[in-house]
């Protein structure tokens, strides 16, 4: 495969990769099963004391994720991701529940929460890329 093929599809891939985790997580929160519900609770109580709040979380990173799908909405995709996942990541690094034992020794929380940089990176990697660049059809 030639490099510039390679790249396509890694971007391709990446993209593809951001949005399965942002559709398969809202749709985790919309169907009420979702395993962070607990690190939500305690991180930002008023988005699961209200139901609402928390169905529009949900639909949030649905619409974000089925966004990452369509290349022109690709950036604005990425821009969302990168101000949810930072907002995410700060209200839970800065509580206790991301530690076992005090910093630096992270909680299994603060390890889930901390690849959060890693998604940021990533949207981050594809706003720098137009999106007619990353889509399958350059592959």
């Amino acid at each position: 495969m030639r490099q510039e093929h390679f790249n396509h599809f890694t971007l391709w891939f990446a993209r593809f990769a951001l949005a399965l985790i942002f559709i398969w997580f809202g749709a985790l929160k919309l169907a009420g099963v979702s395993p962070v519900v607990g690190v939500i609770g305690q991180a930002m109580p008023f988005i699961v004391q209200y139901p609402i709040l928390y169905a529009m979380l949900a639909l949030f990173e649905l619409a974000v994720g089925f966004a990452l799908l369509i290349p022109r909405l690709t950036s604005v995709a990425c821009w969302l991701i990168v101000a949810h996942l930072i907002l995410a990541t700060g209200s839970v690094l800065l509580s206790p529940q991301a530690f076992e034992s005090g910093f630096p020794a992270l909680s299994v929380v603060g390890e889930f929460v901390i690849k959060n940089l890693a998604l940021i990176a990533l949207a981050l990697l594809l706003i720098a890329h137009k999106p007619a660049t990353i889509g399958p059809a350059n592959i």
